[in-house]
């Protein structure tokens, strides 16, 4: 977004001939394409060096580490779900004993199904 154009700050409209305006017009548009392209090409390295990484980090073998973290060890949530599973415990005290919110007990709850095939 190109908020000041240097040229926009000379008053041409009181110019008497229509060749000065047309120019200042000519000049702006040009200012606004090159800047543009200078917009267009820094995404274009962006994305490109963020790719790079993203690769560097799988060659590594650290892409795991990649992204958010967990709110909880999977581990930690099976243990306690299968109290739930039990009767031992309702899901909201399990939810307020991990600390979870609704839906990432949830998302937790429907992973544990889709591995246990329940």
């Amino acid at each position: 977004m190109i908020i000041e154009i240097p040229t926009t700050l000379v008053d041409y409209t009181k110019m008497e001939d229509c060749t000065g305006t047309m120019i200042m017009e000519a000049i702006n548009n040009m200012l606004i394409e090159m800047y543009a392209t200078f917009a267009h090409a820094e995404m274009q390295k962006r994305e490109k060096r963020q790719t790079e990484g993203i690769q560097a980090m799988k060659e590594r073998g650290e892409w795991e580490k990649y992204g958010r973290p967990k709110a909880i060890d999977y581990k930690t949530f099976e243990k306690e779900y299968n109290k739930v599973i039990s009767k031992e415990l309702k899901p909201f005290e399990c939810m307020k004993q991990l600390g979870l919110t609704k839906p990432t007990f949830y998302r937790y709850k429907k992973q544990y199904e889709e591995e246990k095939g329940i």
